[in-house]
């Protein structure tokens, strides 16, 4: 696995590897497609959750945390603050 520090500057002391299992249809696995921050397995299926955590513990993928930059606190309470001066301007 690549050290994730290169991503935002942040991420050497925030970013980890994530094994995410949710449904197909949830905001986790939209999340997870947008992140190259590990793998995501479906809640209902067990062969799928079992050969992905096979494959993170033989480490045989890398990641770049690509796109984590837009999940920093920092981040996200500008998009706080977005949603609400649209709430206060209508």
């Amino acid at each position: 696995m690549k050290n994730p520090a290169a991503s935002c500057g942040e991420c050497a002391r925030c970013c980890s590897l994530i094994f995410a299992v949710a449904p197909e249809s949830s905001a986790l696995a939209d999340l997870m497609d947008r992140i190259d921050c590990g793998k995501f397995a479906l809640i209902n299926n067990e062969e799928s959750i079992l050969e992905i955590l096979r494959a993170m513990l033989k480490k045989e993928d890398e990641y770049n945390f690509s796109g984590a930059d837009e999940y920093t606190w920092g981040e996200r309470g500008l998009k706080y603050m977005e949603v609400i001066d649209e709430i206060v301007r209508i």
